[in-house]
């Protein structure tokens, strides 16, 4: 797709409708996030990684432009806004974009980040997680559930940075919610593979159904 059809009218409006998409899906809340006063994670823990998956970077950089015009107006404060879409927006660029810079380089830099913290240091074992990315980005595997558990743990990596950086909380903290943390990132691990294997179904069935039409056109 060239540039001028990512500057249309209808990339536009597909660009808004998946940033409000996003948005609806983080009314399923999964998960209080600890040391905030009124932040979750949700279901758009899912929805965003796997919106990487089947579109492109413009279309990408666009919708979470998107995303942050819709909280902002809804009145969003800054820090949870930041703290929620970055993280999401480097998820989702984790699929479009298959170097090993990025995918191993991304959280490396976020375990020296959090390690150079005086509380990151103390809470070390919490930046092990961050290896599962660096690791996966050196198989040669194409495996959906690799990408999807990859996906999932660069979006921790970067919000776990932002947040030690912003909130202050305890290396007891930190360390008390490994396990919270592997369960998580299972869940959202196995709702982005259900989600991509939907899609995938329904554009198959998309394609087919077209093909389908263009064949009887071209008989009668």
């Amino acid at each position: 797709m060239d540039a001028q059809n990512y500057l249309s009218p209808s990339s536009y409006m597909r660009s808004f409708l998946t940033a409000c998409g996003i948005k609806a899906a983080s009314i399923l809340k999964t998960s209080y996030i600890v040391g905030s006063h009124a932040a979750f994670f949700s279901a758009s823990s899912i929805a965003m990684p796997l919106m990487g998956a089947w579109s492109s970077i413009p279309a990408i950089v666009m919708t979470f432009a998107f995303g942050f015009a819709v909280r902002m107006a809804l009145g969003a404060s800054l820090l949870p806004m930041f703290a929620f879409w970055v993280p999401g927006l480097c998820a989702a660029l984790y699929w479009q974009l298959p170097s090993r810079f990025y995918r191993a380089g991304l959280p490396l830099l976020c375990m020296i980040l959090f390690l150079s913290h005086p509380t990151g240091i103390a809470a070390a074992p919490y930046a092990f997680f961050w290896f599962i990315p660096m690791l996966i980005a050196f198989r040669t595997s194409n495996s959906i559930w690799h990408h999807a558990l990859a996906s999932t743990f660069i979006a921790h990596a970067v919000g776990s940075v932002i947040w030690i950086y912003t909130v202050p909380m305890s290396a007891a903290v930190w360390l008390a919610l490994i396990p919270v943390v592997a369960c998580e990132r299972a869940l959202y691990t196995a709702g982005i593979v259900m989600g991509h294997s939907v899609i995938s179904s329904l554009v198959s069935i998309r394609v087919r159904a077209r093909n389908s039409l263009t064949a009887i056109m071209h008989i009668s």
